[in-house]
């Protein structure tokens, strides 16, 4: 989308563009609810190499690497939260409810680290939820953070508590579902792949004072690479003789998607992007 077309989009009355999105993610919702039941792959834990120890830690690459997702999210923090950490990185000022959605976004980072490590040192259903929720948790919160950038801080800080409670419901109803003997991941698809769209949407299409775009573009892009990685799990570990795995190397590229992230908290306000190109 051009800068002329995301200026003009904007522009565009309040209740119509509500509609358009509303509208958007109730079609969403409608199609995965015709879906059939998506039950969990009884093959999912099972990595590639993930038999072998690390430093004498079980599982030892698929834990160690969630470092990386866990290093941008405490990075970031230090740059909101702490004085110096703000000088550091010469982050502009910001709404105090804007800061609220971005210190949730690289908290949940951190818990998507601390999940993910649980999960892998001891790969089930009930560990898996916990990396679930990490994850879900920091879209959702990058969502509110984004919209609280380009819309309104007090309409971030609104939807930050929906967001949320829809991406822990998703989670939770899956876990339910796996519990009964009927795993169902449709919804947490659903809620995962709508917050990652409405990030994306949001960048191209609400021009910025503090011109993010490209930052957050380049997040979504690494996570669309680490995402397809795990799903060439084997094929990775095959490809590198046994060296790294697609699901580790699914970690590194999500911890590099982090990165771009604190790059965007020091990005000067000046002209909306919709003026000027990044």
């Amino acid at each position: 989308m051009s800068a002329a077309t995301s200026a003009a989009w904007a522009a565009r009355p309040a209740a119509l563009r509500l509609a358009a999105e509303a509208g958007a993610a109730a079609l969403a919702a409608a199609a995965v609810s015709a879906l059939p039941r998506i039950p969990q792959p009884a093959s999912y834990h099972s990595f590639a190499g993930d038999s072998r120890s690390l430093l004498g830690i079980p599982h030892g690459q698929n834990v160690l690497s969630n470092a990386a997702i866990a290093a941008p999210g405490v990075a970031g923090l230090w740059a909101l939260l702490s004085r110096r950490g703000r000088a550091a990185a010469g982050t502009s000022p910001m709404p105090a409810a804007e800061r609220v959605c971005w210190v949730a976004t690289h908290l949940g980072m951190v818990l998507a680290a601390a999940g993910s490590a649980c999960y892998h040192l001891s790969p089930n259903i009930a560990t898996l939820a916990w990396d679930r929720l990490g994850m879900c948790c920091t879209f959702a919160s990058l969502l509110a953070a984004v919209m609280a950038e380009r819309r309104s801080a007090a309409a971030g800080l609104l939807v930050l508590p929906a967001l949320l409670a829809a991406a822990c419901g998703s989670v939770l109803w899956w876990q339910a579902s796996e519990a009964a003997g009927r795993g169902d991941l449709r919804w947490y698809g659903l809620v995962q792949g709508l917050t990652a769209a409405g990030v994306g949407y949001h960048a191209l299409a609400y021009p910025s004072p503090r011109r993010t775009s490209r930052h957050i573009l380049t997040t979504l892009a690494l996570y669309a690479a680490a995402i397809a990685c795990d799903r060439l799990d084997w094929p990775v570990y095959l490809l590198t003789l046994g060296m790294v795995s697609g699901h580790t190397l699914k970690h590194l590229l999500a911890g590099a998607a982090g990165w771009p992230l604190v790059a965007a908290l020091g990005q000067p306000v000046g002209p909306a992007e919709g003026n000027n190109q990044d």
